[in-house]
């Protein structure tokens, strides 16, 4: 399973893309390894058991998954934090 970030916050002037492999107990990354912090990638991660029951058929068909995700975080008009920041997916697929 492939998890791709493009950056934490809502608004943000530069995109960062960080790469993130995760298979069974081993994971990799490709980027800044500090980007997240562990409580975010346990959380991301805590998302594997769902997300391979998702796509079940595609992985025994010897198919990876690529995940595309964010950190949000609802904001006002001024850009004002409003809401702890919250995990969403924005694409799945096979690759």
């Amino acid at each position: 399973m492939v998890m791709n970030d493009v950056g934490k916050m809502h608004h943000v002037d530069e995109v960062i893309y960080v790469t993130y492999f995760f298979k069974e107990d081993e994971s990799d990354i490709d980027g800044n390894k500090d980007f997240l912090s562990e409580k975010e990638i346990a959380e991301i991660k805590s998302w594997a058991s769902r997300i391979r029951g998702m796509f079940r058929d595609e992985i025994l068909e010897g198919n990876s998954i690529l995940l595309e995700w964010s950190y949000a975080v609802n904001t006002n008009a001024n850009k004002e934090k409003l809401s702890d920041p919250y995990l969403v997916f924005y694409e799945a697929r096979t690759v």
